[in-house]
């Protein structure tokens, strides 16, 4: 196979990640990188025969740094973002999540079905998660607070220092299940996020060739999570139809993107025969 750019499949791909994002990306005490993003990068390896070098940053910002100043061959992104589309290819995982709204337990709280009802609100939000300026553009005047990291958000949201955070579904679901037990999800927003690996433009044959390899990765972790996810949401003014509708859309995304992925498959083919 004739490759492009300066990838070759014996050369270690400097990686870096968010290091404080379970359950996605995060390294455990003895500086292992565990999640379910990590799960997909072994899947790499293990199909191409290539070991990444996984860089351990202190923060999220501390890698989009990294990736600026050109430290890291590919990181994980979100799709569908602004942000360096003009440097690098962007794969799509199996990874995508509704951003919900996380509150104190009350049971007098109504389910929160517009972030326009959040006017007055000290809102949490996690600094350069790229995917909220959806929710800024659309409801520019509210307080936003930014926080390094979804941890920081949600632990503020359970002490009081802040009255909601703004996050995925998924993070939510895994902090919550951690021993946050004094919150809730409460509420929801029209906006997803998806997560991706972005590789260098210097690197797009790799950017295909991974993009072939996923087709065959399903994540059951994630599945488990959207499936658990009504235990830890208020159940007063819950939007069934709204689940539903979560659901709906999943299951097209999937069945989407198994057909691009084929595809790009067929189109790699030609290019590397």
């Amino acid at each position: 196979m004739a490759y492009k750019g300066k990838f070759h499949p014996k050369n270690p791909q400097k990686y870096a990640g968010d290091p404080n994002y379970m359950p996605f990306e995060s390294f455990d005490f003895n500086g292992k990188y565990v999640g379910l993003v990590s799960e997909h990068l072994a899947f790499i390896e293990e199909n191409l025969g290539i070991k990444f070098d996984i860089l351990k940053t202190k923060s999220w910002q501390e890698t989009l740094d990294y990736v600026q100043s050109n430290k890291v061959d590919m990181f994980s992104n979100y799709v569908g973002i602004k942000e360096f589309s003009a440097t690098h290819f962007t794969t799509p995982l199996d990874i995508k999540s509704p951003i919900v709204v996380v509150g104190k337990r009350d049971k007098n709280q109504e389910f929160i079905v517009s972030v326009s009802q959040l006017k007055g609100k000290k809102i949490a939000v996690i600094k350069d998660y790229f995917y909220l300026k959806e929710i800024y553009n659309q409801f520019p005047n509210l307080n936003y607070i930014e926080v390094p990291n979804a941890q920081t958000a949600l632990n503020g949201v359970s002490l009081g220092i802040y009255d909601v955070a703004l996050c995925s579904l998924t993070v939510a679901t895994y902090n919550i299940a951690q021993g946050l037990s004094n919150i809730e999800i409460i509420g929801k927003t029209d906006t997803f996020m998806q997560l991706g690996f972005s590789v260098k433009k210097d690197y797009e044959i790799f950017s295909k060739i991974i993009e072939k390899v996923l087709i065959h990765h399903s994540s059951k972790e994630f599945d488990r999570i959207i499936k658990d996810w009504e235990k830890v949401t208020k159940g007063s003014g819950l939007n069934w139809e709204f689940i539903y509708k979560i659901v709906i859309i999943i299951v097209f995304f999937v069945i989407f993107n198994s057909f691009y992925f084929k595809c790009s498959g067929q189109v790699l083919t030609q290019i590397t025969s």
